[in-house]
């Protein structure tokens, strides 16, 4: 990083929003999200787009994580003076706050959706059961919206049984899915890590198909923002999206 570097920000004085997270691959290129990807190549190319945006809203200072292919993630506050790091590094921290009871509840008032999804894993019918679990998604997203435990857990289930048919690509974005619903919405931290550990293993069968390195970066950039570590975790997506050659 060619950029020059002020002393580290306080925690206190970091925003949690907006968090531009940066992928810097192996192969070269950089992939930033929450905004256009940069004009140029290396680090002076997104510091220079990343500047245009911490100068909005008044000059308000604006969070940025930067990956490298190995995994390793370091943590910036971008403001006028140019990028600083953060003293309480990654990921950013929610409010803590108390775990809703819906994500255990089984979803009461939706006993025969469900149902059909048990009937169909218990004849070993994957896909009718991906079909069955997509329904009930689709129900739950027309009376609930977006935002809400059930629908999380609906999508995460297409997710399993797309797991169990071998459907890699659609596991990884539907676990990946579900992965960022479960941090939006304060799910315990365990489902959450699980659900990306599901996603990532799904990813890794699936990265030479069709539309694979889309998701893969809808990944990468949720695992920067969310759940940089273990390392390993993220370098295994990234080696994925970067290597010369792929």
């Amino acid at each position: 990083m060619t950029e020059h570097v002020a002393p580290p920000a306080e925690a206190a004085a970091v925003p949690t929003e907006p968090h531009f997270t940066v992928l810097l691959l192996e192969d070269g290129s950089v992939h930033v999200q929450e905004a256009p990807n940069p004009d140029g190549d290396g680090s002076e190319a997104y510091w220079r787009l990343l500047r245009q945006y911490a100068g909005r809203d008044g000059g308000a200072p604006v969070r940025v994580s930067v990956a490298r292919h190995d995994g390793s993630v370091d943590a910036y506050l971008l403001g006028p003076d140019g990028p600083a790091p953060v003293a309480d590094g990654h990921p950013r921290r929610l409010p803590a706050r108390p775990v809703d009871p819906r994500w255990m509840d089984g979803m009461p008032d939706r006993h025969d959706l469900l149902e059909l999804v048990r009937a169909a894993e218990r004849a070993g019918e994957w896909h009718g059961a991906m079909v069955a679990a997509e329904r009930l998604a689709t129900h739950l997203r027309a009376d609930l919206g977006e935002g809400h435990p059930h629908l999380v857990l609906a999508v995460e289930l297409q997710g399993y049984f797309a797991l169990r048919a071998r459907e890699w690509g659609a596991a990884a974005r539907l676990f990946s899915e579900a992965a960022a619903g479960r941090y939006a919405l304060g799910s315990p931290a365990e489902e959450t890590a699980k659900a990306l550990d599901h996603a990532v293993s799904a990813w890794t069968h699936a990265r030479g198909q069709r539309g694979a390195r889309e998701v893969g970066l809808v990944l990468a950039h949720l695992l920067v923002r969310v759940a940089p570590e273990p390392r390993g975790r993220l370098a295994a997506v990234l080696d994925g999206l970067g290597a010369p050659g792929r």
